[in-house]
């Protein structure tokens, strides 16, 4: 959420810059985590799970860029990046919410 905070109110090159090495170092540490995490699930299938990761993932590649795209042209960048940094927000409090579930489920 940094990395994009950094890009919405970004107004020279080099703070674009920053938020861009921000955000590409959040993806490095991401991809690695969660394809790690996912392979744990794997069960002897680590190849499936690497190419289900990596096919989501370019997936939502694929969405995010044409809505960044969309939103960019009918409003702002500035809008496209509070879009996704709500979508952020929205994904947190979801990790939150389904995590008490789940810890109340196993008790």
């Amino acid at each position: 959420m940094a990395a994009f905070a950094v890009l919405h109110e970004a107004t020279s090159l080099p703070l674009m810059a920053l938020g861009a090495l921000m955000e590409g170092a959040y993806f490095g540490l991401f991809a690695g985590v969660a394809v790690s995490f996912m392979q744990g699930f794997a069960r002897g299938r680590i190849g499936r799970a690497t190419s289900l990761y990596m096919n989501s993932l370019f997936l939502g590649s694929l969405t995010a860029s044409t809505m960044t795209g969309l939103i960019a042209t009918a409003f702002s960048f500035q809008a496209a990046i509070a879009t996704a940094g709500l979508a952020m927000t929205a994904a947190l409090a979801m990790l939150f919410l389904t995590r008490r579930a789940d810890a109340e489920a196993e008790a």
